[in-house]
């Protein structure tokens, strides 16, 4: 956790609600008390987000960068997309960021739908970055600008 602390601007667990939890029975209880009460169901962690902390010599640009990650069988079930707007909404009103950005490898097909999608633009690429699984894959960068984000905002009421 004292990476996270020292790098992160913001980090979250992204959790089910108890109430979903309790619906998909793996959701683990919490430890009963000592007068025996009937245990509640606790929420159940599906991935995690971050906004990285600027580096002191760079804050004054007001970028920074999100990084998220979702277990497999919670992906393409909209929880990741309102991590992300969340954190987006977070990131350029409280945090006053000029720009946001996040990277994914070429691969994951979903994940640059989904950026697509919530309105960041492809803004370039690192090609053949990675070698995986016998090939070269392209790492693809994304980002939103605050200017952006404010007219998503309008257009979403």
């Amino acid at each position: 956790m004292g990476f996270i602390n020292e790098h992160a601007l913001l980090s979250a667990i992204i959790c089910l609600p108890p109430a979903e939890a309790a619906a998909e029975e793996d959701a683990p209880k919490a430890a009963e008390s000592k007068d025996k009460k009937p245990s509640e169901p606790i929420p159940v962690p599906v991935g995690h987000i971050a906004l990285s902390k600027p580096t002191p010599t760079m804050a004054h640009h007001r970028n920074c960068e999100i990084g998220i990650c979702m277990l497999k069988e919670h992906r393409g079930k909209g929880y990741g997309s309102e991590a992300i707007l969340w954190i987006l909404d977070w990131g350029f009103r409280m945090a006053n960021m000029h720009r946001i950005s996040l990277e994914c490898f070429e691969w994951n097909e979903g994940a640059v739908r989904l950026y697509k999608k919530i309105g960041f633009t492809l803004e370039g690429r690192r090609r053949e970055f990675l070698w995986f699984n016998g090939r070269w894959y392209d790492k693809l960068i994304f980002s939103m600008l605050e200017d952006e984000w404010r007219d998503l905002q309008k257009k979403a009421l």
